[in-house]
């Protein structure tokens, strides 16, 4: 090992939490935006309202999950801008065919769906599904295209904005309209805005013609053929809930878990995607440029990450009954 590499160790852990921490701030504060903005909303709209907006987001979510065939993962792995470039038009086009199916599938199973999870008033939002699931799909790609190219301030202030906008519009639709379905519109409409915010991340992209986006795709293959089942099942098992306790105890049931998810279990993920990003920003960095540092760096990782949850425990411990 060079002494050069063993003096930028220090400096790469010092990014490493630096960037972490800069997607941490803006997922705290479009985290807070919907954590402050629950309350009101628990007043302007009903559990069965809330139960409706469960569902939804249920079949939003599996759908999400495979928009783009996985292949937005495999935007931040080629060599070149321009073969990622090829990726990312293969990841647009499939995610115009999953809209398209979801489409269908939302005109053909809308009846079926409202008896199955007794929400009647599932149908009237159904239309907004292929939206959501265009734009969703849309921004996961712009949000890999950005960490490829380590626009990590960007995509802090896409993550302020996708919460912000998305308590906003769903407070102002409860508040100025009698419309029920606000909180599934003020998810098309922070989709939109998260969009809006990346945009200036997108000028690296390059145009490349069907062929390059084909050989692109045929190339990373693997990523559509491992991780499309897995990631759909995977999306299925936590979405179950919601759909489950809405067949079994009507829309109510399903909207206060809804809630209480809201509230206790999605701060929890702020760390870990935003340290996410970062390491996946790294990793594919490395890979290109030095694959022979990547288990190091990964250890270093693994390091920082044990350091952090001993603090947790003992911040826990101290702050026990018993301290």
């Amino acid at each position: 090992m060079s002494w050069s590499s063993r003096l930028e160790r220090p400096l790469v852990v010092e990014r490493f939490v630096k960037r972490s921490a800069t997607l941490l701030s803006g997922a705290a504060v479009g985290q807070v935006a919907v954590f402050v903005s629950t309350p009101f909303l628990a007043r302007m709209y009903s559990p069965a309202d809330f139960g409706v907006f469960a569902v939804f987001l249920a079949c939003s979510g599996v759908a999400l999950v495979v928009a783009a065939f996985r292949f937005e993962q495999a935007i931040l792995v080629p060599e070149t801008d321009k073969e990622a470039s090829g990726i990312v038009k293969a990841a647009v086009i499939c995610v115009v065919a999953t809209t398209m199916g979801v489409t269908l599938a939302a005109i053909a199973g809308a009846d079926q769906l409202a008896q199955l999870t007794s929400t009647p008033a599932i149908k009237r939002v159904l239309w907004l599904l292929p939206i959501s699931v265009a734009f969703g799909g849309g921004h996961q790609i712009m949000v890999s295209w950005a960490t490829r190219v380590g626009a990590f301030r960007e995509l802090s202030w896409s993550k302020a904005a996708l919460g912000i906008s998305l308590a906003v519009s769903q407070l102002a639709i409860g508040f100025g309209t009698d419309w029920r379905g606000g909180l599934v519109i003020g998810v098309v409409v922070s989709w939109a805005v998260a969009i809006l915010v990346l945009l200036p991340s997108m000028k690296g992209i390059h145009h490349v013609s069907d062929a390059d986006a084909w050989r692109a795709a045929v190339r990373f293959r693997r990523f559509a053929q491992l991780g499309v089942w897995s990631s759909l099942l995977n999306r299925a098992a936590l979405e179950i809930p919601s759909i489950a306790l809405a067949f079994l105890f009507g829309p109510a049931a399903a909207g206060s878990f809804l809630l209480a998810f809201r509230i206790v279990v999605a701060p929890a993920r702020l760390i870990t995607e935003s340290a996410q990003h970062v390491f996946i920003n790294h990793m594919a960095v490395l890979k290109r440029e030095a694959p022979d540092e990547m288990y190091a760096f990964f250890n270093r990782t693994l390091s920082l990450l044990r350091v952090w949850l001993c603090r947790q425990q003992y911040f826990l411990h101290c702050s026990g009954p018993g301290y």
